[in-house]
């Protein structure tokens, strides 16, 4: 089974490719592509982890939520996170992990 690193996160993950008969090059060999948490577009009240090390820790204190969404027209899309002890954090898309038990949710 093919597998990716995803060069946002640090994180390595199986791939499923439906209708690819052989993955190309070596079988085992580690391909970099984004994987689910870092190329959902995350939305206001989106549940996300601040990517602080890679590969990402998943700690707690990284959990926040998405309160404002900034686009920008010359500078990189702009996410406000509030995080459970209160604070609020600007960050862009690199820095963001969605977390997928939580990304369709509005609310805490």
């Amino acid at each position: 089974m093919p597998f990716a690193k995803c060069p946002n996160c640090g994180q390595s993950f199986h791939l499923h490719i439906k209708g690819v008969p052989v993955w190309p090059d070596e079988p085992n060999e580690e391909k970099e592509m984004l994987c689910p948490g870092c190329w959902i577009d995350p939305q206001v009240g989106h549940q996300v982890y601040f990517i602080r090390e890679k590969p990402i820790k998943f700690d707690p204190e990284d959990l926040g939520v998405v309160i404002e969404k900034i686009m920008g027209a010359e500078l990189e899309t702009g996410f406000n996170i509030q995080f459970d002890d209160g604070r609020i954090e600007l960050l862009t898309r690199d820095k963001i992990y969605v977390d997928l038990k939580h990304h369709n949710s509005t609310t805490r």
